[in-house]
């Protein structure tokens, strides 16, 4: 599954306007915390997986 990265400011305005991808995923970090990301994607089996990732 082929995957798209940015780098955005994650704020609670950013995170209600994501659009859910149907075929691939999304990871984005955060500008001001790099090691904070989040990987957004859709899958037919589980629906939606919104999984935020602390490195």
């Amino acid at each position: 599954m082929e995957s798209i990265s940015l780098t955005l400011k994650l704020t609670n305005k950013l995170l209600r306007k994501i659009k859910i991808p149907t075929e691939r995923t999304s990871i984005i970090q955060d500008k001001i915390e790099p090691e904070l990301k989040l990987r957004v994607s859709y899958t037919e089996s589980s629906g939606l997986i919104f999984l935020l990732l602390l490195i």
